[in-house]
């Protein structure tokens, strides 16, 4: 070729470059969009952007230059209502076979060759989200070398943009959660509930609280201390004005997967959502099925919303049955990305779909929903407090096997002893021992007593502080309200408590979910088991009190 000629093709191309409408977006990590965001931020303009407005059909952004031009979607610049922000959720990309092709992008039939394209479009937002959820199943299978590449090829590229990134661990990054831990824990905020170390997590955004569970530790549930935390964060007047939950799995039936309580209706779904609702969470998102469905469920006077987003290149599943009160806002099979534009209380989900190719559409049917008020936590609603510290419970502490009746309304407790709190022996740093119990190397310690409810059904919270040095059972009406320091599961008199408490972490609170199911109108009794951490130990404490917040 002659040097003029190749002259005048790169002139050519200077020139296509420096059109605005076939000018690419280039990010990596030299050439970054200018985007900020501040997991405390309280404000939409906390994102400034020097992405184009030009139409995103022709722009396609990489993070390899061997990258197919994929189909962008529309963008949202200049249609946005003054001060709306915007995030985004999906879920199950179920990639991490560790072979790449040529533009280092994960070759994979399963996926269908989604995860980019997906990437490519949020990273091509403009204005660009705040954040990312992503509802688990990253990986297909657990392995530790997958899921780090999964990290740095799917979500690297959007946090170096700026983007918030909110990952959930999902039963195929291995259950337990040690993997998940190891790549994604340092970034994480260590906020959630002991035990559940950069697991369950809290992170604030513009004017949102995004409370991420855990639900493969051991049981493929919500457990009792993750409910417990979350009823804590409901009671924290530093939560945002949206509240949104994130897990893996449906909790209730969708498609091919079990949901976490069950095909059918369910009492302690029911409970939970409750929960959920009173502490002024509008929607949980979550995956696990691979298809799209946005869905509300009545609760009260208000509607909770469950968006499943598992649609990030998993096979794709059909619909099942569903539950007899759910309100299908929409369902569809498809690959893609839901967007959430918060504007104010109120928010609109569209759903864009996708393939191999990049987009394809944008779901005709546009979902709407609004914050809701919380009712536990309110400021207008203080606590009265039902049992103070210092009060008179019955107690025994012959080291006796009780079985499981004592904790019971009915049970006779006249032959037990009497005393006041504090109760213990030894030292306790920072408390004074009141009543001193016999030590006789025994593990477990039982205390109970009466307290009197009024107008229950108006219950919204109860509010329990427990000193148990070194763990405890708290069970109202023969039913259990909490645990504290102590194994899940069954256990009995010889049970040891999981750790020696410290001076620092030997008073807990506890929040009692749906409370009126387990309180009665008038006398209630309320029984604790106090268990030691080791037939020697040196010292034993008990004290507790308990309130109620009404509607």
């Amino acid at each position: 070729m002659k040097k003029i000629e190749i002259l005048f093709i790169m002139a050519f191309v200077m020139l296509l470059v420096q059109t605005p409408g076939c000018r690419k977006k280039i990010i990596d990590g030299s050439l970054n969009q200018t985007n900020t965001v501040s997991s405390s931020s309280t404000s939409a303009n906390s994102v400034s952007s020097s992405a184009s407005n030009t139409d995103s059909s022709s722009l396609s952004s990489s993070t390899s230059s061997s990258l197919p031009a994929y189909t962008m979607p529309p963008l949202y610049s200049g249609t946005l209502p003054a001060g709306a922000w915007q995030f985004v959720v999906t879920g199950d990309g179920r990639g991490g076979n560790g072979e790449y092709d040529d533009a280092g992008e994960e070759v994979d039939s399963q996926t269908v060759a989604i995860n980019a394209p997906i990437r490519e479009a949020i990273l091509n937002m403009d204005p660009p989200p705040l954040c990312l959820v992503f509802t688990g199943d990253m990986i297909n299978q657990a392995n530790l070398t997958y899921l780090q590449s999964w990290k740095t090829r799917f979500f690297d590229p959007i946090k170096n943009a700026g983007i918030e990134v909110l990952p959930v661990h999902g039963n195929h990054e291995g259950w337990g959660g040690g993997d998940f831990k190891a790549v994604f824990g340092s970034e994480l905020p260590d906020n959630g509930p002991d035990g559940y170390e950069d697991l369950v997590y809290r992170v604030d955004v513009s004017n949102a609280s995004f409370l991420i569970l855990d639900e493969y530790d051991d049981d493929g549930t919500i457990s009792s201390d993750i409910l417990n935390w979350l009823t804590v964060q409901f009671n924290d007047p530093s939560l945002k004005r949206h509240r949104f939950l994130s897990g893996h799995a449906p909790l209730w039936k969708c498609a091919n997967h079990t949901p976490l309580y069950g095909a059918g209706d369910s009492a302690t779904r029911d409970m939970v959502i409750n929960q959920f609702v009173e502490g002024g969470v509008s929607a949980y998102f979550c995956g696990h099925d691979h298809r799209y469905k946005a869905a509300k469920k009545p609760s009260g006077s208000n509607d909770f919303h469950m968006f499943l987003v598992g649609t990030a290149g998993a096979p794709l599943n059909n619909a099942t049955d569903n539950l007899s009160d759910e309100i299908i806002l929409d369902d569809y099979k498809g690959y893609g990305y839901t967007v959430f534009t918060v504007d104010g209380d109120n928010i609109t989900v569209d759903f864009i779909e996708m393939d191999h190719t990049g987009y394809l559409d944008t779901r005709a049917v546009s979902v709407n929903f609004s914050a809701i008020e919380p009712v536990v936590g309110s400021s207008t609603n203080s606590y009265t407090e039902l049992i103070s510290e210092g009060e008179t419970w019955k107690y025994l502490d012959d080291g006796s096997d009780q079985g499981t009746a004592w904790k019971e309304e009915a049970f006779d407790d006249s032959g037990w002893s009497s005393g006041n709190g504090i109760f213990g022996f030894g030292t306790i740093d920072g408390e004074t021992i009141t009543t001193t119990l016999n030590d006789l190397d025994q593990v477990t310690f039982y205390f109970r007593k009466t307290f009197t409810v009024t107008n229950v059904s108006n219950v919204s919270s109860v509010k329990i502080e427990i000193l148990a040095e070194d763990g405890g059972v708290i069970w109202i009406n023969g039913t259990e309200a909490a645990r504290d320091n102590i194994t899940s599961g069954t256990i009995d008199y010889q049970t040891l408590a999981s750790g020696n408490q410290t001076p620092e972490n030997a008073r807990s609170l506890y929040y009692v979910a749906s409370p009126d199911t387990i309180l009665n109108e008038g006398t209630n009794t309320i029984a604790v088991e106090v268990h030691n951490v080791a037939t020697s130990s040196s010292d034993i404490g008990f004290e507790l009190s308990l309130a109620v917040q009404y509607n």
